[in-house]
Order: C-alpha cells, then structure tokens, then sequence
C-alpha cells in the first residue's frame, strides 16, 4: 500500500503537465518519474511557507529521523 501513493502523485503531476485528454505511456516517459513529482511538489510546498513554518517543518522532519519513524 506505500507505493500507491507515490503512483497516484506521479500519474497526477504527468497529467497536469500533460496537454491532451489522454494519458499516453509516452508522457509518463518524458516526466522524472515518483521520486522527482514528489520531491517537486515537496520544494514547491516548502517555498511557500514563512520562514516560521519552514522551522517548524525542519523539526518535525528531524524528529522523526532521530527517532527512527519510517
């Protein structure tokens, strides 16, 4: 069930960038794949906050690596 997700958020960024009705294997080649949808849409999240928030999302980040939370 972890990779849903991650196929629903890639599949999502492909057809946003898309410009036809249909999503074709070929458009799904030309994007980066799951890893960058995601880690785009995570820097576009992130530069959108204040600096606060940005602080605040560091921690709670950092707390769940030192604590080992997968």
């Amino acid at each position: 069930m972890r990779g849903l997700p991650l196929l629903s958020h890639a599949l999502l960024s492909t057809w946003e960038r898309d410009r036809g009705s249909v999503l074709t294997t070929a458009d799904c080649r030309v994007g980066d794949g799951t890893f960058a949808a995601v880690s785009a849409s995570a820097e576009e999240a992130y530069a959108a906050l204040s600096e606060s928030r940005r602080a605040l999302v560091i921690d709670a980040i950092a707390s769940k690596y030192h604590a080992g939370t997968p």
